[in-house]
C-alpha cells in the first residue's frame, strides 16, 4: 500500500444555462435551468446528494452592474406525497458569488464570469424527503445584489455546471 490512497467520489456534474434577455431589477433573480430542459427552472437531483456547488457561471448584460454584488440562491422543494406543490423546504440560503467582467463591447455588452467555493448542505428533512421519492427538487438561481435593474445580452451560450456530490 503506497503512502497516498485515492478515495472514491461520486459526483454528479449538471451542465446548466440561463434564460435569453431576462431582467432582474436590483434584490431580483435569475432562474438556473438544467442544460436539457430550458422550460422548467428546478433541477431534479438524485437522493444520494448531500451537497451541491456552483462553481462556475457566465452571463452578459446590456448595461454594465453598478457593482460587482451577485449572490447564488439555494431552495430545496418537498417531493413527497404528504406536502402540496411547490411547498419550499426552509428558507433559502445565500452565498456571495465572485464576479469578473471577461468582455465589453464599451455599450450594450457586459459579459461576466461567476465563480464560488461555497457548498450548500442539505438540510436533514431535505434528506428525509428525497429519501422517500429517490430526488430532490431544487431551485438555484442567480441574486442580483448590485444596486440595479439588469437586462441579459440576448446570447444563447451562457451557462455553468452545479456539481453535487
Amino acid at each position: 500500500m503506497g503512502l497516498f490512497q485515492a478515495i472514491p467520489r461520486r459526483e454528479l456534474i449538471i451542465p446548466c444555462q440561463m434564460q435569453k434577455s431576462g431582467t432582474f431589477a436590483n434584490n431580483g433573480y435569475l432562474s438556473l435551468r438544467m442544460f436539457q430542459d430550458v422550460n422548467t427552472a428546478i433541477f431534479s437531483i438524485p437522493s444520494w446528494i448531500r451537497k451541491i456547488q456552483l462553481p462556475s457561471l457566465m452571463t452578459g448584460f446590456t448595461t454594465n452592474p453598478l457593482t460587482n454584488t451577485f449572490q447564488v440562491s439555494f431552495l430545496p422543494y418537498f417531493t413527497s406525497g404528504n406536502n402540496a406543490f411547490g411547498t419550499p423546504i426552509g428558507s433559502e440560503t445565500v452565498a456571495n458569488l465572485s464576479a469578473t467582467q471577461n468582455y465589453t463591447n464599451g455599450s450594450n455588452q457586459f459579459r461576466y464570469f461567476f465563480t464560488s467555493t461555497y457548498e450548500f448542505s442539505l438540510p436533514a428533512l431535505a434528506i428525509t424527503d428525497a429519501e422517500t421519492t429517490g430526488m430532490y427538487s431544487m431551485l438555484i438561481r442567480l441574486k442580483n445584489t448590485t444596486g440595479g435593474s439588469l437586462t441579459q445580452v440576448s446570447d444563447n451560450w451562457f451557462g455553468g455546471v452545479v456539481i453535487c456530490s
